[in-house]
């Protein structure tokens, strides 16, 4: 795990090898991870990434699991939100009544960042990669470019960005709903002008700060207030705001069009 969290970016080698003495010479012998989330050197999600990479180079181990429904797991965490509200009450009373150097102020503060850690771990495990749902877009829109006998080059990038799995699995039809209006708006013309240049339809998720983009992007200019107005697009807006997205349009200052659909972490 050492090893990964350096290639990552999240620890220097030097804190990796000062970890791993200490680790050594402890007598609980405590785990790497345990001992870099209780110094604070990572945070929680660097720990689990950290893990799935691990599991992923270690093919040929053999790992138990076991099944837990999405729905079960809401409420887990919803019962650690409110466990952690109620110690976040604690731990300030604490402070007011007997200031915060006091034994039990200084355990109540521990504890709110342990739970907090607790809370951070289980959305971990509700976050999945968009690459069921790019392959499920690809099939798709190839198929609607190939019916129509479109001259566009379709591809995607970023699929291995994460996401809340409720949004992995129903992101792919807004994005095919908004990929077929831009087609039809601006690559089903039948211009004579445009000599039959081959279009390009790009789809490219990255995260930026504490949320991630998915933008969709064509190389032709159309007129952006007319695909706004779009009953697809309006409705497929609906469907992105029910999921807590939001959608954005801008015509990349007169060179093509842009769908961005931007999803807050």
């Amino acid at each position: 795990i050492g090893e990964i969290l350096v290639q990552e970016g999240a620890l220097a080698q030097s804190e990796v090898e000062d970890v791993l003495k200490r680790q050594n010479s402890s007598n609980n012998k405590m785990k790497f991870g345990e001992i870099v989330l209780r110094e604070k050197k990572v945070d929680a999600s660097d720990i689990i990434k950290a893990i799935r990479m691990q599991k992923v180079r270690n093919t040929g181990s053999v790992d138990q699991y076991v099944r837990i429904p999405l729905e079960r797991l809401d409420q887990i965490i919803e019962i650690i939100q409110n466990v952690s509200t109620l110690y976040d009450s604690v731990k300030d009373e604490a402070v007011l009544r007997f200031g915060s150097n006091d034994a039990l102020t200084i355990e109540s503060t521990k504890a709110y960042h342990l739970i907090t850690d607790i809370r951070n771990i289980l959305k971990e495990l509700r976050m999945v990669t968009l690459q069921h749902a790019f392959q499920k877009l690809t099939r798709l829109v190839c198929s609607v470019i190939e019916e129509n006998h479109l001259e566009v080059m379709f591809s995607t990038l970023g699929e291995n960005i994460e996401v809340d799995k409720e949004i992995a699995d129903r992101i792919a039809l807004p994005l095919g709903d908004l990929i077929w209006l831009l087609l039809e708006k601006a690559y089903s013309k039948k211009d004579g002008d445009r000599n039959k240049r081959i279009g390009s339809i790009e789809v490219v998720a990255y995260e930026d700060n504490n949320s991630v983009h998915i933008d969709i992007t064509g190389d032709v200019v159309t007129d952006l207030e007319e695909l706004k107005s779009d009953n697809k697009y309006t409705e497929n807006l609906q469907k992105l705001n029910h999921l807590k997205c939001r959608l954005e349009a801008d015509n990349i200052n007169g060179e093509g069009v842009r769908m961005s659909i931007i999803i807050q972490r």
